[in-house]
């Protein structure tokens, strides 16, 4: 907890920014991208080869210029680079960090640094996988974190994870529907994983994990309620109704709450992670 905040002093100028996107706040995502274009070496001049295929990246979707225009010094690279990234739309500087990460990946700590960066300005939205998401508790934010990075062995889980995060976080159209769909989906993946059974239904391969070790009868039923709630004959996933009354707070409570179970399940359970 910060001076102010220890103080119950408003920070009147950190109000929320979802449609917004202030200066300190452009700046911190900014420092976000340098790291990445530098990588902590001193590029004198771009004449080695990864340097030149990631400048020209970040060149074509920050710039959006014409690649023999790249100036020959790494400091004119990012003076440009800067002011260019100063004129994006806020939603456009969302979408170069989403882009830069799924090009080169995420440090370790840099999710961190960077949601810490967030929080301190006001941003109303936070990093989680690889996706920017609308602002939730700090609990929430390490539930998925934690079930995204354990759930990295077991690919059709995370494959379900980071597809309910994508509907969830689609900030043009977000489909809470398949968000749903998703988050469940990725509870039956884990369970099915870690007790393989010759029905193939989530029950009996919950009923095999309390067997290696017994759960209380109404924290069992929490699992079974949840996978319930979408998989019975009106369910999000059973239901062919044009209908759709799946809202956003339906759908984040899911994710959050599959979320939490895949990682209490693999915690729990897991002996190995499957190759």
């Amino acid at each position: 907890m910060l001076f102010s905040e220890r103080l119950g002093i408003e920070r009147d100028e950190f109000s929320l920014q979802i449609n917004t996107m202030d200066a300190r706040l452009r700046n911190a995502l900014w420092n976000f991208v340098e790291e990445y274009i530098c990588d902590g070496k001193d590029y004198f001049r771009h004449n080695k080869p990864e340097f030149i295929e990631k400048v020209k990246f970040f060149w074509t979707i920050i710039s959006a210029e014409k690649h023999r225009n790249i100036p020959d010094y790494l400091s004119s690279i990012l003076l440009q680079l800067s002011k260019d990234f100063d004129n994006l739309r806020y939603n456009s500087a969302y979408d170069v960090i989403e882009a830069v990460i799924g090009k080169f990946g995420i440090r370790e700590g840099a999710v961190d640094t960077l949601n810490f960066s967030l929080g301190f300005c006001g941003c109303g939205y936070r990093l989680i996988g690889d996706s920017f998401v609308p602002i939730t508790t700090d609990s929430d934010i390490e539930a998925l974190d934690e079930a995204l990075s354990l759930s990295d062995g077991y690919h059709g889980v995370q494959k379900h994870l980071r597809s309910a995060l994508q509907h969830l976080s689609n900030r043009d159209r977000p489909d809470y529907r398949n968000s749903i769909k998703e988050s469940v989906s990725a509870l039956e993946s884990v369970a099915r994983c870690l007790a393989p059974t010759k029905s193939n239904k989530f029950s009996d391969s919950m009923q095999q994990l309390d067997s290696r070790a017994r759960l209380h009868g109404s924290f069992k039923k929490i699992f079974v309620n949840i996978y319930g709630y979408a998989s019975d004959e009106e369910g999000i996933r059973h239901s062919i109704v044009e209908n759709d009354n799946a809202d956003e707070a339906e759908a984040r409570f899911m994710f959050v709450a599959c979320s939490a179970a895949v990682s209490y399940l693999i915690k729990r359970y897991a002996i190995e992670v499957p190759a």
